[in-house]
């Protein structure tokens, strides 16, 4: 679930040809309407074994602070843990886009907020997938791995997530 950064991952089900991929970005989802909206939709009636969440990255472009985005993610986790409490769940790294690089440290707070607060809770893990997207030796994004808007990864740049998710997928 979340953003358009999953809505254009437009081979993400064949990229795990073998799994029951239901992918459920929605353009420009906010945490909060994750929280508000959209996840008793687009989320619950398929009762997942395992969730994976990309967003945050719209809350911060639309001037939301780091803590404001944690907060969101709070009431997200006790959502799923709540109605889903045996789905793992599996919070995606908020990316940096080239086209939003001035956001660059709100989002890497917004991480390592988020980072620490999943530490300790259950069947819920963490993924960096914004490290495999940076130029070597920096965090800055690599304009090479996202199409023509610089926001959204090109294929080579979902080769770098799948990569990293591979191993929770399976």
């Amino acid at each position: 679930i979340g953003s358009s950064s999953i809505r254009k991952w437009d081979d993400l089900e064949k990229r795990f040809p073998d799994k029951n991929i239901i992918k459920r970005g929605v353009g420009g989802c906010e945490l909060s309407q994750l929280v508000k909206y959209y996840t008793p939709y687009i989320l619950f009636p398929y009762h997942p074994a395992k969730i994976f969440i990309y967003a945050g990255e719209n809350d911060i472009a639309a001037g939301e602070k780091a803590d404001s985005v944690l907060t969101n993610m709070k009431a997200l986790w006790t959502m799923l843990n709540s109605q889903l409490p045996d789905a793992k769940i599996y919070f995606l790294s908020i990316k940096p886009s080239p086209s939003r690089i001035t956001l660059l440290p709100e989002m890497l707070k917004a991480n390592e907020m988020i980072k620490a607060y999943l530490q300790d809770k259950p069947n819920t893990l963490y993924i960096d997938v914004s490290t495999p997207i940076y130029k070597p030796g920096t965090t800055e994004p690599d304009a090479s791995l996202f199409q023509q808007d610089m926001l959204h990864l090109n294929p080579t740049g979902y080769d770098k997530w799948q990569a990293v998710l591979q191993q929770y997928v399976d």
